[in-house]
């Protein structure tokens, strides 16, 4: 029965076994597990696009109390894939919400720098096109650097995960990073603003 799971047993199941779980009997601890494994993860990827702590830990709060719906609602195949398209989707959402309505920008405000100012769409459109450039490498550089950037792993976390060398997870990252950098800037995509 599931109830007489302990916690340590919900931790060890898979997140595709979780899904199903439950989108049977609406298990909170389902929802529970998913929190302890992708809550830093998730508010990372809201720190980048709202640069404010308050707004990135409020808006992964949000999704992870809507999280059951969301999860009845899609059919699921990659879930930490879904959850980052998902965060980042709340992201943009909240971002387009407090965008000033009549256009105005007071300029004292804006911060003085040599980069240029990049919008919210062309941040979302790189990082579209920056999965999708992902998701052909081959498969060791493609895990290397999901777990390397998107996750924070090390060089030695990632080979014991993925049982390679030091050498191997070092390879793997360098050339699917500049194969990154090739395709994005084959694509137009300006490197400096990801």
């Amino acid at each position: 029965m599931l109830s007489f799971f302990s916690k340590k047993e919900w931790r060890l199941k898979s997140d595709d076994e979780l899904i199903v779980i439950y989108k049977k009997s609406r298990k909170s601890v389902c929802i529970d597990v998913f929190y302890e494994r992708y809550a830093h993860l998730l508010l990372s990827i809201a720190m980048k696009y709202l640069r404010n702590k308050e707004d990135a830990e409020d808006v992964v709060m949000e999704l992870f109390h809507k999280l059951g719906d969301k999860i009845q609602k899609h059919e699921i195949q990659n879930f930490k894939s879904w959850l980052h398209t998902t965060i980042r989707n709340e992201c943009l959402m909240l971002l387009r919400k407090n965008k000033p309505v009549d256009g105005s920008i007071d300029l004292v405000e804006l911060p003085e720098t040599a980069q240029p100012i990049i919008s919210a769409e062309e941040k979302e459109r790189s990082f579209e096109i920056l999965e999708g450039i992902i998701s052909q490498l081959k498969p060791d550089q493609k895990k290397s650097i999901e777990l390397f950037f998107f996750d924070g792993k090390s060089y030695v976390e990632i080979a014991d995960s993925l049982q390679m060398s030091l050498m191997q997870v070092k390879s793997a990252i360098q050339n699917g990073k500049r194969m990154l950098k090739i395709s994005l800037e084959k694509q137009g995509v300006n490197t400096s603003t990801i």
